[in-house]
């Protein structure tokens, strides 16, 4: 009982953090006809920032996206340059086409792009910037999103191929 107790208490101070997390960005989003608190949370997950948020709440959020970013950068990397790779993406390459090979480079490519933009931006503070930021990846996402969940499908359909070939394999 004491366990549920101080369950719906974290919970309940997230919500209250929440909620002034939300405020403070419509502070900022009418300033900067920013994209909507719920949409950013969606794609980025900045409502986790309630649990921990500093005194620059743009710049969290910007961190907060490019660490979402720098993940599908990690994953493409590992296709790019895959030595010490895990097998199971040394297996997949050898059914990726040249036409998604290309994909991954130019997805690898632009998420690059934003993140040395980032590393501009975080060196010198400017609200302005930060917001100016925040809409230009809103935008970059849109179509990167797709991109990425377009390979993700055509790399889930080739992962078949690779357990097939790995049942004829030494193990098999």
């Amino acid at each position: 009982m004491e366990k549920e107790e101080k369950t719906e208490e974290k919970r309940g101070n997230f919500e209250k953090e929440l909620e002034k997390l939300k405020s403070a960005y419509s502070i900022f989003q009418k300033k900067y006809s920013l994209p909507s608190f719920e949409r950013l949370a969606e794609d980025f997950d900045i409502d986790k920032l309630a649990y921990k948020r500093g005194s620059f709440i743009l710049r969290d959020i910007r961190r907060t996206m490019n660490y979402r970013l720098n993940s599908y950068m990690s994953i493409f990397e590992t296709f790019l340059n895959p030595s010490n790779s895990p097998s199971f993406v040394l297996n997949l390459l050898k059914h990726v086409s040249k036409e998604e090979s290309k994909e991954i480079k130019e997805i690898y490519k632009v998420i690059s792009k934003i993140q040395i933009k980032s590393i501009e931006v975080d060196v010198n503070y400017d609200e302005k910037k930060e917001a100016e930021y925040i809409k230009s990846i809103i935008n970059e996402w849109h179509v990167l999103k797709q991109k990425i969940y377009a390979i993700a499908k055509e790399l889930e359909g080739k992962m078949d191929k690779s357990e097939d070939e790995k049942e004829r394999g030494y193990f098999g």
